[in-house]
């Protein structure tokens, strides 16, 4: 009774629960805001063990505090433990532990817990979002790193580690001037783009990969302000070289094709589905007896006798729905000469658009 009425005192006006375990865990007193908290009787807790109350995954830890605790007397242990309430929900409870075995007033390990519910959700929520990041990051399409005011590193992710050659274990807490001192003075002055303009900046870097070739990226690098004040620096780099090598492939391959379609010996002309002449060479210019700028952008049918309109517009038709891809036909020079040609007609791509190709060789007019 004694040791009750001194326990009583000694947390006279607290909020938290306040319970004296043995050296076996058994629990000895239970104080009234047991009740508030947990909603149990505290005289029903007496003499059961307080591992019971603690969630299976966190009993390990609960063993290893324990005997951590009753090394010497006036030991202090804190932990976080998930708690089994009477309604049999477990609810995060920050616990101190006392090891007062020494005191005759207690004898016994003294426990203070109070809810910690809120900042352990946040927490948790915390750990959560940081994940998310962390496997985002890494699976990103590209290397992303984050500096601090000081030019250290504190992230950099899987694509940074193969752009540069370097772990994570040797870049992070290093400086870009003791790891990349040759690109010093350009990481320097992008830096101070970024956070003098306070929005991304964007621009071409190019390095030799460890694979030992010449590659070109593309880095986005924006400031990144924290929640004490401080600005630290972020980037995205993304290798552009083979966009950059299909562009030249693309290139030259337009190239190509612009020799042979003007250079042609015979007449070529690209239309669309209306007939609307695209491109025409000089060889198909001088076969109808006009300029390249008379014939590109009108329509074929303008340069054909008003009543061959119908024949010829229902021929382009099965073109371009791929009935025939060659036909026997006539053009007429500006003059009105008829002249008799082969038509032959291919598919391609004319700025991202579907049309066809017309080849005309001139044939004898048998007439």
């Amino acid at each position: 009774m004694q040791k009750q009425e001194y326990f009583e005192k000694l947390i006279e006006h607290r909020t938290d629960a306040f319970f004296v375990v043995d050296e076996q865990g058994i629990v000895l007193y239970a104080s009234v805001t047991v009740g508030k908290l947990f909603g149990y009787d505290p005289r029903e807790l007496v003499g059961k063990s307080a591992l019971e109350f603690i969630h299976p995954a966190d009993h390990h830890t609960a063993k290893l505090r324990q005997s951590v605790l009753l090394v010497y007397p006036g030991n202090r242990v804190t932990a976080d433990y998930r708690v089994l309430n009477a309604h049999k929900e477990y609810v995060w409870m920050e616990c101190i532990f006392n090891n007062m075995i020494n005191i005759p007033q207690v004898n016994g390990i003294m426990v203070q817990l109070r809810d910690i519910s809120e900042r352990k959700s946040f927490e948790l929520q915390l750990e959560e979002s940081e994940e998310r990041f962390r496997v985002f990051m890494q699976n990103a399409p590209g290397a992303a790193w984050i500096r601090d005011g000081q030019g250290k590193y504190v992230f950099v992710n899987s694509g940074f580690e193969n752009m540069t050659g370097k772990l994570s274990s040797e870049v992070l807490g290093k400086s870009y001037k003791e790891l990349f001192p040759a690109a010093t003075e350009e990481i320097s002055d992008t830096d101070k783009l970024a956070l003098d303009y306070g929005k991304t900046v964007e621009y071409i870097y190019n390095m030799t990969t460890p694979d030992g070739v010449q590659r070109d990226w593309i880095v986005h690098k924006f400031p990144l302000p924290q929640s004490n004040g401080k600005v630290f620096v972020g980037a995205f780099a993304f290798d552009y070289t083979k966009l950059l090598k299909a562009d030249e492939n693309i290139r030259e391959s337009e190239t190509r094709f612009r020799q042979i379609f003007d250079l042609s010996p015979e007449a070529m002309f690209i239309e669309d589905a209306e007939g609307l002449i695209l491109e025409a060479n000089v060889r198909a210019a001088h076969l109808q007896g006009v300029s390249i700028d008379e014939l590109v952008g009108k329509n074929m049918l303008e340069l054909v006798p008003e009543n061959k309109r119908a024949e010829i517009l229902d021929i382009h038709h099965k073109f371009y729905a791929g009935e025939i891809d060659k036909y026997s036909a006539f053009i007429w020079m500006k003059d009105g000469k008829e002249i008799p040609v082969d038509l032959r007609a291919s598919f391609i791509q004319h700025k991202g658009k579907k049309a066809l190709l017309f080849s005309l060789r001139e044939r004898e007019n048998l007439n």
